[in-house]
């Protein structure tokens, strides 16, 4: 899979060898025939007695599949195949976050959502939608009786995984993040790594308030504590944003790039220390 994917942005660049774009498809299609391998295998072994394979293990393997399934369809221009096929991987990772035991869980699966509603737009303007920016409005006209056809079983998996996560008492008893404002406006925070961070920073937080309520919080010790997560939220934050910036330069600046962010610690192979200040 990401294999394909590297072939694929290559073929975008000039230059490419004409067959960068064969090579790609014909990758593509051999990891969605190992995955349907893998699928029929998991969920035949799902509905044996004598075999114990968790719902969420089938719901993750199947996640899997769809998502190579729905990249086939969108390359050969399925739009409706590769729409249902995103609808019905959507519907399983949201049931995962619901299901999620904290914050950082659920911003994880947030983030595998994400990474293809950009298909499900596309997808839903070229089946002639006119509000193919809205993806909860396009993915609610994938009713089940659709994703049933497209993969049998499926309202029973979503019902099991649901059962077997509890997700409805995780709903009640989930350790949230609590909403962080700038300026007067929320930051929404949708990835897993800010959001193991920010847990972190608003836990230690808590901890310091409620040492100062009590008279116990005197002293510089608490707030050692408290900046020193600060400082590690600050350095993900700006390794992500480096990250993000980093994908959009040519290979060999990136690579500058990348060697220079390291260091010298770092390119003589010794280990490098975590920074604030990166």
């Amino acid at each position: 899979m990401t294999h394909s994917h590297e072939l694929k942005a290559l073929a975008s660049k000039p230059g490419s060898p004409r067959t960068t774009r064969k090579d790609q498809i014909s990758w593509l299609r051999r990891a969605v025939k190992v995955s349907n391998s893998l699928y029929n295998i998991s969920s035949s072994l799902a509905n044996e007695s004598s075999v114990k394979l968790s719902q969420k293990t089938l719901a993750e393997i199947t996640i899997y599949h769809l998502s190579l399934r729905a990249e086939l369809a969108f390359e050969h221009s399925n739009w409706a195949e590769a729409l249902t096929d995103l609808a019905a991987r959507r519907r399983l990772l949201s049931t995962l976050s619901e299901s999620a035991r904290d914050s950082y869980d659920q911003a994880l699966a947030v983030e595998f959502i994400d990474q293809y509603d950009p298909l499900i737009r596309f997808s839903a303007y070229k089946l002639g939608r006119s509000e193919s920016h809205d993806i909860d409005g396009v993915v609610k006209d994938i009713d089940s009786e659709m994703m049933e056809e497209s993969v049998p079983g499926f309202g029973k998996l979503v019902e099991g995984l649901r059962g077997e996560t509890g997700a409805a008492e995780i709903e009640q008893g989930r350790k949230t993040l609590e909403d962080v404002q700038f300026a007067g406006e929320k930051v929404e925070m949708r990835n897993a790594e800010i959001v193991e961070v920010m847990l972190r920073v608003q836990d230690s937080l808590g901890k310091l308030k409620g040492k100062a309520d009590s008279g116990s919080g005197r002293g510089m010790k608490g707030w050692d504590k408290v900046l020193g997560v600060l400082g590690e939220a600050e350095g993900v934050a700006r390794r992500l944003l480096d990250d993000h910036e980093v994908r959009w330069l040519d290979p060999p600046l990136r690579t500058k790039l990348i060697i220079r962010h390291l260091g010298p610690t770092t390119r003589l192979g010794l280990p490098r220390l975590p920074s604030p200040f990166l």
